[in-house]
């Protein structure tokens, strides 16, 4: 659904936007003495420019127009008699907790009450998609047999680094530097990988799982490196190996174990998933009774809403909010944010 998923972006813009602003007092900065005053800084945040799609856009426009759709859902969720509950939000807030949202957030600047509001706006949406939708703990214990390999299996698998020539001279080289005169293998793969983005990564290749399968196939090393890769002792590093004209050269950083997260852990997130999958099929199912979608209901909401914009520049703004919410929504309900 075009307008949740345009909420997205005003969202993180609004929050961005807001922790720069509320966590400034009647200064952001002095230099030698002489202030920069919280309006200077507003006004210069408001007027940045980011890139969107291929279109440059002002920062206080995308944070007013996720301000105003963020009042609309709400506004939605009134007459629908699904405002989220405290225990909803309570929740949404330890599911953005056990997934690191929450961390990535207060490492932006995000408070308690910043991250409150964000979860209350998330959950807007989920109640709006998924309003009639009625699951049993049945369901919940299906889905979580039928995906617990897919979904909540962290493959066993290796951490490595790799540096890829292509020359046997620079090979041998590459083994001196490692084998001989034991310099630091990231530096090295910097230096001498054959490949661009090895070099650019010091040669991290990242998590290679045990089961080869799980890569698709255009991702897969050769059989023959992948049996070495995991013949490997933490920090040891291989001799060169050869595959057709190429040469690898491996470094074991750690190993995982396969990890299984179990049902009570992952109860709330399963119960979200099948909402959202039982809200797909009520929406798309054909021969029964037909349900309103929430596009179509956010599209006959937002064009009785009267929306008043008092900054000059931006009045424009909410005709094509409008237009943009009005054009014909996508029959696929949109997924929660989480």
């Amino acid at each position: 659904m075009r307008f949740f998923r345009q909420a997205l972006l005003g969202a993180a813009v609004v929050g961005a936007f807001s922790m720069c602003l509320t966590g400034c007092g009647r200064s952001v900065a002095k230099v030698n003495g002489q202030k920069i005053s919280r309006k200077e800084y507003q006004n210069r945040l408001e007027k940045l420019t980011i890139n969107v799609n291929g279109q440059q856009r002002e920062v206080g426009a995308i944070a007013l127009e996720g301000l105003i759709q963020e009042k609309l859902r709400m506004q939605l969720a009134g007459k629908e008699g699904v405002e989220p509950t405290k225990d909803q939000v309570k929740a949404r807030m330890d599911m953005m907790k056990a997934d690191g949202t929450t961390r990535k957030l207060k490492t932006q600047g995000w408070t308690d009450e910043d991250i409150r509001k964000n979860a209350e706006t998330r959950q807007v949406d989920f109640n709006i998609i998924t309003k009639g939708v009625k699951i049993t703990e049945d369901d919940c214990e299906s889905f979580y047999r039928t995906y617990k390999g897919r979904l909540f299996t962290a493959p066993a698998g290796r951490e490595m680094s790799i540096i890829v020539t292509n020359s046997q001279k620079k090979t041998k080289l590459v083994r001196e530097l490692l084998k001989v005169r034991h310099q630091e293998f990231r530096g090295v793969a910097m230096k001498h990988s054959d490949i661009p983005e090895l070099r650019e990564s010091g040669g991290a290749l990242g998590f290679v799982p045990a089961d080869i399968k799980i890569l698709p196939a255009d991702r897969r090393p050769p059989l023959n490196v992948h049996k070495i890769m995991f013949s490997l002792k933490p920090g040891e590093i291989s001799e060169p190996i050869k595959v057709r004209e190429v040469w690898y050269t491996l470094k074991m950083i750690n190993s995982r174990d396969e990890k299984v997260r179990s049902y009570q852990s992952t109860r709330n997130q399963i119960k979200e998933m099948v909402m959202l999958q039982k809200a797909q099929e009520m929406y798309t199912s054909k021969g029964k009774k037909h349900v309103v979608s929430p596009a179509d209901k956010m599209q006959n909401f937002t064009k009785g809403a009267k929306v008043k914009i008092n900054i000059g520049r931006y009045v424009p703004l909410w005709d094509s909010m409008r237009k943009a919410a009005m054009a014909k929504p996508s029959a696929q309900p949109a997924s929660a944010p989480r």
